[in-house]
């Protein structure tokens, strides 16, 4: 329960998840599923893994967080991976 709530606190101040919203709220198919998105859920859960190493910092994130739009909302799963060779944080897939 305290490493949950220790994600819930971690996960909203990192660049996994600032770079998820970016791609949710630019979604075009989100938009016309949902509308225009108004906001997010208060606490995102889920996990992210980063490792720094002599070849730059990688990892992967999987976050769980709800979208909500002015017609209606949607619980979304993002999964997001960074790459040694690529400094910025990148959608792979959305459930």
């Amino acid at each position: 329960m305290v490493v949950n709530t220790i994600l819930s606190v971690v996960i909203p101040f990192t660049d996994a998840y600032l770079a998820a919203k970016t791609y949710l709220i630019n979604d075009a198919n989100l938009e016309t599923e949902l509308g225009n998105i108004t906001e997010f859920g208060l606490i995102p859960t889920g996990g992210i893994q980063k490792t720094i190493d002599s070849n730059g910092e990688y990892g992967s994130a999987t976050i769980n967080l709800t979208v909500i739009g002015d017609k209606k909302f949607k619980d979304i799963t993002i999964y997001v991976v960074k790459n040694a060779n690529n400094p910025e944080w990148k959608v792979e897939e959305i459930e």
